[in-house]
């Protein structure tokens, strides 16, 4: 891990040069990015050589977000766009504008009556809805991918939302992990779209369970 990373240990967390952005979960990960020097990016690889940059406040108890990857919709059910889930399981309406921001895991359906379901047989992770309906999914070999692409190696800041106060990596993911999270609701899904916009279908994790993902991890 580079050097530079380890003398933020004790560190306040500097704004001066992040933007702040309103009901933004992810402004303390930017903040810690801005600190090293690293460009604020949306791409599918880690955000530095030395990996993917995470940030914990100690005092939160929300999941972080692993990345986003969009599902193969199924045009068979009139699922053509992100419209259509939204306009089939919206969270909240008023008029013409819907959003759908809604956490789904494998096994037991949500409250909108959806649910994941890792099919090894068919090499896919399925979104199922009401009465068992296929909503979209995800090839297992395009989805290892980007948790291979984006996650195999890790850098973890804690903090308490105003100074870190350590720091930790993960590195060598491992497939099997990976998907016994899935299944072990570990890893969830979120639809994050509204009416004009999608900020993206995010797997997350609770930060204290990244590590399962990687060799040496402890899953019993």
């Amino acid at each position: 891990m580079d050097n530079k990373m380890n003398k933020l240990v004790g560190r306040r967390l500097d704004s001066t040069d992040t933007e702040h952005r309103p009901k933004d979960d992810g402004e303390n990960g930017r903040i810690i990015e801005n600190m090293l020097g690293i460009e604020e990016n949306n791409s599918t690889g880690a955000d530095c050589v030395d990996g993917e940059i995470k940030s914990l406040n100690t005092k939160s108890t929300c999941r972080t977000t692993l990345f986003s990857c969009e599902p193969i919709r199924n045009k068979d059910c009139g699922y053509n766009r992100m419209t259509d889930i939204i306009d089939a399981y919206a969270t909240f309406t008023d008029g013409d504008f819907k959003k759908c921001n809604t956490t789904f895991r494998s096994g037991k359906p949500n409250n909108k009556g959806l649910y994941l379901s890792l099919e090894r047989d068919e090499e896919r992770l399925c979104i199922y809805g009401i009465n068992d309906e296929l909503v979209g999914h995800w090839p297992l070999e395009k989805l290892w991918k980007r948790f291979r692409k984006k996650l195999n190696k890790v850098v973890l800041f804690e903090h308490d939302g105003s100074v870190v106060s350590s720091v930790t990596s993960h590195s060598g993911i491992v497939k099997e992990s990976v998907w016994r999270m899935i299944e072990n609701g570990d890893i969830v899904v979120e639809f994050r779209a509204k009416t004009g916009k999608n900020r993206g279908t995010a797997f997350r994790a609770y930060k204290k369970s990244h590590s399962k993902m990687y060799k040496g991890a402890n899953n019993d």
